[in-house]
């Protein structure tokens, strides 16, 4: 008795193409929702006694880069996803640098000494933990948007 496999090789080829773009398209939503909360949770401070743009000027010199509207890290959330299927969501060029600084904090300096000799201390900041709440909070809505789309592309 011969059996012929050609059928049955051209269905599996087939399923697991279709496996890579369902996997890509559950990834892909998954992300977006996942930079909506992200976008929704970060910080963002009109206003303020302390914000000087010194660090962004001296970013963009030392770069070579002309000086530019300044960008808050809410409007620079950014989703990619790589041919493997994996997703990375985080802030763009013009922002990722900061976002370190009001997610962990930072701690209180030594200060600086002016012209005088008096010492002036650094105030430091408390972590917002922005990041990681959002990774939390979005855990489970993941999985489920995931098995969700999942599902919907094979008909379950």
């Amino acid at each position: 008795m011969e059996v012929d496999m050609g059928g049955i090789d051209d269905a599996l080829k087939n399923m697991a193409r279709q496996n890579v773009k369902v996997n890509r398209k559950a990834v892909r939503t998954a992300a977006k929702y996942v930079a909506e909360k992200l976008e929704e949770n970060t910080p963002y401070e009109d206003e303020s006694k302390y914000r000087s743009w010194n660090e962004q000027f001296k970013f963009e010199n030392e770069n070579g880069q002309d000086h530019k509207e300044f960008k808050h890290m809410k409007e620079d959330v950014h989703v990619s996803v790589g041919q493997d299927g994996e997703a990375t969501v985080g802030y763009g060029h013009d922002t990722y640098w900061r976002v370190h600084f009001v997610e962990t904090g930072t701690m209180r300096t030594g200060g600086m000494v002016d012209k005088s000799g008096k010492r002036h201390w650094g105030a430091g900041i408390e972590g917002q933990h922005f990041v990681e709440r959002t990774t939390q909070e979005t855990q489970d809505a993941v999985f489920n948007l995931m098995a969700k789309e999942i599902k919907k592309a094979f008909g379950l």
